[in-house]
């Protein structure tokens, strides 16, 4: 939006012409986010929120006199007839202020809510604003170096546009399974195929970045999804193998909710969309055991 603070100069903000060389040198990193929408970061502006919600209650709270003085005017019979035009001006003038207010009241919390970008799309979009050249403007204008080096921790300021929904178990899967996987094995294979000229023409547009690769959120699910059914059935084994060892009854009883928490916390890593999966899991195991039990006391 144009404004007549944004026309001239102010401290190191950017020309124009520097907002539109920023837009078109990082054309790139759009193309890679349109098929990449974890590459959608973006600032919070916590600050401004702030500083806009309060000016605009300050709008609504002159309005809200004007209205008064208005109607407190007009009311009087003495008065000239007002104008139809002049009340609907001075009520929508409040309305608007209002309606204005609650976006602001609706949108703010979402933004500060935010789910912050993982590691692995942080170092990318670092790596494609080029934040490590000095002067190096982001693709909105602004110094690329406030999004930090590669490496660095994630600044509390940013986002990601594309939230992956991924369950707290995912995550880790992601983070510290797969993901340290690609960069050991897979990526050094990669690169090293990359040397074929036939492997490297067909793939000739993915090393263009071969830095940042990453692992579909399918694939993440379907791994984190085979490690909770896995994990489901230690954590329900582990029991039964501990009181087969312990055979004193009070320190059975000692132990018996200590795994009844080790359930329950587990059950809460998973995340919400793995619980049915986990119930089933849990309600096959538990057949079983009955089963096998009682075909042991036959």
């Amino acid at each position: 939006m144009a404004t007549k603070a944004s026309s001239c100069q102010i401290n190191d903000a950017p020309s124009v012409r520097e907002r539109i060389e920023a837009l078109y040198n990082h054309s790139k990193l759009f193309e890679m986010t349109a098929g990449c929408p974890q590459l959608g970061i973006h600032e919070t502006f916590g600050r401004e929120w702030a500083l806009c919600l309060a000016h605009v209650e300050g709008e609504v709270h002159q309005c809200g006199r004007v209205v008064e003085h208005y109607l407190r005017k007009n009311a009087q019979r003495e008065e000239p007839a007002p104008s139809e035009a002049e009340y609907k001006s001075v009520m929508n003038d409040l309305v608007n202020s209002l309606l204005l207010h609650g976006r602001i009241v609706k949108t703010s919390p979402k933004m500060s809510s935010s789910t912050p970008p993982s590691m692995a799309s942080m170092n990318k979009y670092r790596i494609n604003s080029l934040v490590n050249k000095t002067g190096m403007r982001s693709a909105n204008g602004e110094l690329a170096s406030m999004y930090g080096q590669e490496g660095d921790s994630i600044p509390s300021n940013l986002a990601a546009v594309d939230d992956e929904g991924l369950s707290p178990m995912a995550l880790f899967i992601r983070d510290w399974l797969l993901n340290p996987l690609v960069d050991v094995i897979a990526t050094p294979s990669q690169d090293l195929l990359m040397r074929l000229p036939v492997y490297r023409r067909r793939y000739q547009e993915k090393e263009e970045d071969s830095n940042g690769r990453f692992i579909n959120s399918n694939t993440i699910s379907a791994a984190a999804n085979a490690f909770v059914y896995v994990l489901a059935i230690l954590i329900l084994i582990a029991p039964i193998a501990t009181f087969n060892v312990v055979k004193e009854q009070s320190l059975r009883i000692i132990i018996m909710p200590l795994f009844c928490l080790l359930l329950a916390a587990s059950a809460q890593l998973m995340g919400s969309d793995a619980m049915p999966w986990y119930t089933i899991v849990i309600g096959y195991f538990q057949a079983m055991v009955f089963f096998v039990g009682s075909s042991n006391d036959g």
